[in-house]
């Protein structure tokens, strides 16, 4: 696996899967069901990496394989519905960098990357809640911005058609940013170029 791979920029659409995932023995808490294969992968490998001394980077292949590896032999698991999203099949286990066998169902990679036109959310930190220091919980402000993609045209043709009400998840150069509901789309061409498509999705931040 290559820090290309892992580098990516690319989009996850959002659903709420049924089953558990499991990575290096430690089970992924999964709080919200609103997931998707960037935000299981984002924080299974946060929650190893703070549990542990041994990080794990995350990515996806230019074909849409989700990648998961570490200096250490670990164990990749996933079930149900989950297992799907993140195109697994069966268990992940005896080395310390794996590939998936199938893409990630309806993600989106760009092949000249994405622009991110402003963040989708942002947090106010926590604030105390009384003289004995507790904190309330994190205040968190939405916002609305512009993704633009360079794509290819018949995947433009295909994303502007199906694109508007769905909520992605945002991976800018190998960092979850954000997540955000698709509310408008509108294309323009690169000068003569007719083989590669501008996409602006306009997108309204959600948590």
């Amino acid at each position: 696996m290559s820090l290309d791979s892992e580098s990516q920029s690319w989009l996850a659409p959002v659903s709420q899967p049924a089953g558990t995932l499991s990575i290096a023995a430690e089970p992924t808490p999964i709080l919200d069901r609103n997931q998707s294969a960037a935000s299981l992968i984002a924080s299974g490998a946060a929650n190893v990496s703070l549990l542990d001394e041994d990080p794990m980077r995350w990515g996806i292949t230019d074909a849409g394989r989700l990648t998961l590896r570490r200096s250490a032999v670990f164990v990749w698991v996933a079930s149900s519905e989950i297992l799907t999203m993140m195109g697994l099949s069966g268990t992940y286990t005896g080395a310390a960098d794996y590939t998936a066998v199938d893409p990630a169902p309806g993600v989106v990679i760009p092949s000249r990357g994405l622009r991110l036109d402003g963040p989708l959310w942002s947090s106010e930190g926590y604030r105390p809640a009384n003289t004995s220091g507790a904190a309330t919980s994190a205040l968190h402000t939405l916002g609305g911005g512009s993704i633009l993609l360079d794509l290819p045209w018949a995947d433009a043709w295909a994303l502007e058609t199906t694109a508007r009400g769905v909520v992605y998840d945002v991976v800018h150069c190998g960092r979850w940013v954000g997540r955000g509901r698709v509310t408008d789309v509108t294309r323009e061409r690169q000068g003569r170029l007719s083989s590669i498509i501008t996409l602006s999705l306009s997108v309204q931040g959600t948590l």
